[in-house]
């Protein structure tokens, strides 16, 4: 599948989600959205053939611009604890993140290619089914993907 056509599928993901879950559940930017939106575009990727993952772990872009420097120079800063909880979806080494608006002025869809600086907002803990079952057991309710299986299910089945 053409990196194009997973940059579509993504936007209509996102739409879906802004459509259906933001009016009662939502932010209007996805803040606490990401990992039923990550996971929804996660499944309908598998579902089209494509090696694609669902990653959990942390976002820690503003933490890390107050550490740049350091980082840079090669010091030792441990800031893998820090930062926001979140879920995105990796394929082919890419993170697309279509939930990164709740932390930067950005597309709908944002595309981390591997060798980009955003790349180290990033830090994963835990991928696939190991990091759905996490979430599933340990985020709050309202963020869990299984909470809102059926709203998702039509875009599950029609794709």
């Amino acid at each position: 599948m053409s990196k194009l056509i997973q940059y579509e599928l993504a936007k209509i993901v996102r739409t879906h989600i802004e459509s259906t879950l933001v009016p009662g559940y939502f932010q209007p930017d996805l803040t606490c959205a990401c990992a039923v939106s990550s996971w929804t575009l996660w499944r309908l990727l598998k579902k089209q053939g494509v090696n694609a993952n669902f990653i959990s772990g942390r976002h820690i872009g503003n933490i890390y611009l107050s550490y740049e420097k350091e980082i840079d120079e090669g010091r030792a800063v441990d800031i893998s604890h820090l930062g926001d909880g979140h879920c995105w979806v990796e394929v082919d080494n890419e993170i697309i993140d279509i939930t990164a608006t709740q932390f930067d002025k950005c597309d709908s869809v944002c595309i981390v290619k591997s060798d980009e600086r955003k790349r180290k907002y990033y830090i994963p803990q835990q991928s696939n089914l190991r990091a759905i079952r996490e979430i599933n057991q340990t985020w709050p309710l309202e963020q869990k993907p299984q909470t809102y299986k059926k709203y998702l299910r039509r875009l599950l089945i029609a794709s």
